[in-house]
């Protein structure tokens, strides 16, 4: 028998994470293994268990691969083409409507893991306008995240890496800011 294996993070969807995460709550580490191997190898259980010893261990390593590289960081991916659109992500976060910071401070109290692609739908949007590194999107109107269910889950981690990074630079650089600004006065 053969089985496909995913490989690297790209190749897992939003949908597919926010599935695997859920089988994290089985309490026995062996029945977890067993369901994350049939739902990423779209294999039954009765398949799973014809498999060779030696099989078995091949798939729980390329499966272990692929969640050690959980850890790394991943780029904002600025563009995104879902079904042959291309969305952008928001090229000027300074000027968010006051809905879209609504709409993603209520996605993330409910958790923002849960809610990963209506907050990708919030993030990026059509592009309308392009012109070499610039570009525009599409004005916000309210969230649709079904689209984002089936984009690699490395696009979700690159942009909470983005926000993380900026969250940790400007802690960093405020205290800084704030005695100098003290200085002046």
């Amino acid at each position: 028998m053969k089985v496909q294996v995913p490989t690297s993070l790209d190749a897992i969807t939003v949908a597919q994470y926010k599935h695997l995460r859920t089988l994290d709550e089985i309490e026995d580490p062996l029945e977890q293994l067993r369901k994350k191997i049939t739902y990423l190898c779209g294999i039954t259980e009765s398949q799973l268990d014809q498999l060779t010893e030696e099989s078995f261990t091949q798939l729980v390593n390329a499966i272990a691969k692929i969640g050690a590289n959980i850890k790394e960081r991943y780029p904002l991916e600025t563009f995104v083409d879902i079904d042959g659109v291309e969305y952008g992500f928001n090229p000027d976060l300074s000027r968010i409507t006051l809905g879209e910071f609504a709409d993603i401070e209520h996605l993330c109290q409910d958790g923002a893991e849960q809610n990963l692609e209506s907050i990708l739908s919030i993030l990026y949007r059509p592009v309308t306008k392009k012109r070499g590194d610039f570009y525009q999107v599409a004005p916000y109107t309210g969230t649709d995240g079904k689209k984002f269910l089936h984009v690699p889950i490395t696009v979700a981690f690159g942009a909470f890496a983005f926000f993380l990074t900026t969250a940790k630079e400007l802690r960093r650089n405020f205290p800084n800011s704030s005695r100098a600004e003290r200085q002046r006065l």
